[in-house]
């Protein structure tokens, strides 16, 4: 699972299973057991860093409808501010 979460690069999903919620980001750091996510609201607004331990992560989503869109905003975004 390591090496896997190694090689990506673009905003990912990652599903929590105990609140039944999924947390949208992109990978900061990989330390040990851990997975550190530079997180982003359905605005495309950071939220902040979000701190996974990597074995308790049960589903990794890389394309999604939502996922697609902020990455859509993200580039809007920078065309707006130009």
């Amino acid at each position: 699972m390591i090496e896997f979460l190694k090689n990506i690069k673009s905003k990912i999903g990652i599903y929590h299973l105990e609140d039944d919620a999924i947390s949208n980001g992109k990978i900061i750091k990989i330390s040990g057991k851990y997975l550190f996510l530079d997180s982003y609201d359905s605005n495309n607004k950071k939220e902040g860093i979000k701190v996974f331990l990597i074995s308790e992560i049960k589903r990794v989503i890389l394309k999604s409808d939502y996922i697609e869109k902020l990455e859509n905003n993200r580039y809007n975004s920078k065309d707006i501010e130009k």
